[in-house]
C-alpha cells in the first residue's frame, strides 16, 4: 500500500525569518498515488522537525484534491538550516482494537514523505540602554550585556543601524539608596526592558524589575550588590519570557 503513495511538498525550499510573524510560510503537501498521479483524499499527514526543533501542526488529512497545508508556529532552534519533513502518518491507522505488534510495526514502519528545506534567516535587533548606579552613568553594562549575549545566542542579531533592525530593545535601570543598618547600606535596583517591533514601534514585551534589594558595607557596593541580584532576575525570569514573545 505504501509503495503507491507519493508525497510531495511546495515549495521544497523556503527563506524564513527567526520570528514566524514576520514571514509568510506558505507550504502545500500533496498526496497521489503513484504512477497515474491521483489525488488522494483523506489520508492522514504528519510534520516534524528533522534537524533543527520548531512547532509544526503534527496531524492532518489531504482534501479531495489530495493538497493540505502545512502550519509552522515557531522555530525554536538557532540552526540557519533546518528541514521539516511531511509524511503519511501510520499512528492514524490504529484503533482501540489494534495490537501492541501493530504499534511497533508501524514506528517501524518506512512511509512516503517528502522534506522542506528552511533558510533561517537571523532577525536584526537594535539595542539601547541606560544603566545608572545612584544617579550615576556606569561603565559597565551588566544588564544589557546579558541580554544581547541572551540574543545573539538565541539565533538573533545585534545591529548598530536602527533603520535596518526589525526590532528594538531598550533597557533603562538605576539604584536608589535605602536605609542604613547598622554598618549595613542597602539600596534598591529598580528598570524597564522593553522590546518593540520595527518600523511600526509596536511594543512586543514589556517588563520590570522592581525593588531589587542588594546590601553591603557602604551603598557603592551595595549598589553593585543590588545589579548581580537583578541579573539573576533578568537570567532566570525575563530572558526566556522575552524569547518567547519575540519568536511568536
Amino acid at each position: 500500500m505504501m509503495n503507491k503513495i507519493e508525497i510531495s511538498a511546495e515549495p521544497k525550499e523556503i527563506s524564513v525569518n527567526r520570528r514566524i510573524i514576520k514571514s509568510n510560510i506558505q507550504v502545500t503537501a500533496k498526496a497521489r498515488e503513484r504512477g497515474n498521479n491521483k489525488a488522494i483524499a483523506g489520508l492522514p499527514l504528519s510534520a516534524v522537525f528533522e534537524k533543527g526543533s520548531g512547532n509544526v501542526f503534527p496531524s492532518f488529512k489531504s482534501d479531495e484534491n489530495g493538497l493540505a497545508k502545512v502550519l509552522i508556529t515557531q522555530i525554536s532552534s538557532r540552526d540557519a538550516e533546518q528541514q521539516i519533513a511531511i509524511g503519511v502518518n501510520p499512528n492514524a491507522f490504529e484503533n482501540n482494537d489494534s495490537s501492541a505488534v501493530f504499534s511497533l510495526i508501524a514506528k517501524k514502519l518506512v512511509v512516503p514523505k517528502a522534506a522542506v528545506l528552511l533558510h533561517v534567516q537571523r532577525p536584526l535587533v537594535y539595542v539601547t540602554a541606560s544603566e545608572k548606579s545612584l544617579g550615576a552613568e556606569k561603565s559597565s553594562k551588566e544588564l544589557t550585556n546579558a541580554v544581547t549575549n541572551y540574543l545573539t545566542q538565541s539565533g538573533f542579531e545585534i545591529t548598530d543601524d536602527s533603520k535596518k533592525a526589525e526590532m528594538a530593545v531598550d533597557i533603562s535601570s538605576d539604584t536608589e539608596k535605602g536605609v542604613q543598618s547598622g554598618n549595613i547600606f542597602i539600596t534598591y535596583l529598580s528598570g524597564s526592558i522593553r522590546v518593540k517591533s520595527l518600523p511600526d514601534g509596536k511594543e512586543i514585551y514589556t517588563s520590570s524589575l522592581n525593588r531589587v534589594k542588594g546590601y553591603s558595607l557602604d551603598f557603592e557596593r551595595s549598589s553593585q550588590q543590588a545589579y548581580a541580584e537583578g541579573l539573576k532576575k533578568l537570567t532566570h525570569e525575563n530572558l526566556p519570557q522575552i524569547l518567547s514573545y519575540i519568536t511568536q
